[in-house]
């Protein structure tokens, strides 16, 4: 990990140094930052395929959720665009007059 992040700051940095004018990157600084990150995430990783299926081996109930559609509008946020809902299965567009199966 400590090489990649060695070589993203190289690439930043020359961004930062010559386009932003902005104070570089310290490889090893972000590094230790990032370690630290990871400490305080650590407690919440885990194998989510072999708790499930440990759950379910006891006879554990599992609630699933989820999204059931995609909401997007092409080209700018002017609400005079169109938007589309993407469903499972369907769309519907605010322009179309019935919903495409």
């Amino acid at each position: 990990m400590k090489e990649k992040v060695v070589r993203v700051a190289e690439q930043k940095n020359v961004l930062l140094e010559h386009l932003y004018h902005k104070p570089l990157i310290n490889p090893d600084e972000l590094y230790n930052e990032l370690m630290e990150y990871k400490k305080m995430v650590e407690p919440y990783v885990a194998n989510v395929s072999l708790f499930l299926h440990e759950a379910l081996k006891e006879g554990k109930t599992i609630l699933l959720e989820g999204t059931t559609g995609i909401y997007e509008r092409p080209g700018s946020w002017n609400l005079s665009d169109g938007y589309i809902f993407l469903y499972p299965g369907r769309i519907w567009c605010n322009r179309c007059r019935n919903p495409a199966i």
